[in-house]
């Protein structure tokens, strides 16, 4: 999936059986960051589940689901930051994310449904760059 200005590239490297994914960002034909979320017996990785860049290419975000069926429930967003070249988990942020679709709004915000035990479904908003900044 090619950003919006072109630069970048997100490629979503599948394997077989299980349909786990390794996720590279390449600048041409260059590989800047990758991420394996595979496993051996292609049972407890994650499967690419949705994807997308914000409309200023600063971001690629991603959310998985577990290849082996286990908490099926559950559906962890990444962040990808091309200023840091550099992923974030977007739930230890929100709480556990409950739905694999997010919507991407302007000034890089992004909307998801998180849930956490004992309570009703809700949706979190967050600007994406909170996770990228230093803590004091």
């Amino acid at each position: 999936m090619e950003s919006p200005d072109r630069a970048l590239r997100a490629v979503a490297v599948v394997r077989a059986p299980g349909g786990e994914s390794r996720i590279e960002i390449r600048r041409h034909d260059a590989v800047i960051l990758a991420k394996s979320y595979t496993s051996p017996d292609g049972q407890h990785g994650y499967v690419l589940e949705h994807a997308q860049w914000t409309a200023d290419s600063q971001f690629f975000v991603f959310s998985m689901s577990s290849s082996g069926g286990h908490q099926p429930w559950r559906f962890p967003v990444f962040v990808y930051s091309r200023r840091h070249n550099a992923l974030a988990p977007l739930d230890q942020r929100t709480g556990p994310i409950t739905a694999p679709d997010f919507q991407l709004g302007a000034a890089n915000v992004i909307t998801v449904s998180v849930q956490s035990k004992g309570e009703v479904s809700k949706k979190v908003r967050m600007k994406l760059a909170t996770l990228f900044s230093v803590k004091p």
